[in-house]
């Protein structure tokens, strides 16, 4: 049988909560508990398999690029936008 490998991408949304999406695939999922997300993600690329005899490819070579963007906050209030001072990054 063979074996396929997703890579997942994770990030923290709170102190507690952790995000993760299987690279590739309209898979993602919110747990405390990295395994628990891992193991949710798998069943369900193994649920997909079983239903559909379908798979998406695995990304070969996966690597991780971190891009810093700047973003410019903006509020609307009586139908009027206003931007605000800061700017986060």
């Amino acid at each position: 049988m063979k074996i396929y490998r997703y890579p997942l991408l994770c990030w923290k949304l709170t102190d507690d909560t952790i995000c993760a999406r299987v690279v590739g695939t309209e898979y993602g999922s919110i747990d405390t508990q990295l395994k628990k997300l891992q193991t949710h993600l798998a069943d369900s690329l193994q649920q997909e398999y079983a239903e559909y005899d379908y798979l998406p490819d695995p990304l070969l070579n996966p690597r991780l690029k971190t891009i810093n963007v700047s973003v410019h906050p903006s509020y609307e209030e009586n139908s009027a936008i206003f931007p605000v001072k800061t700017v986060l990054n």
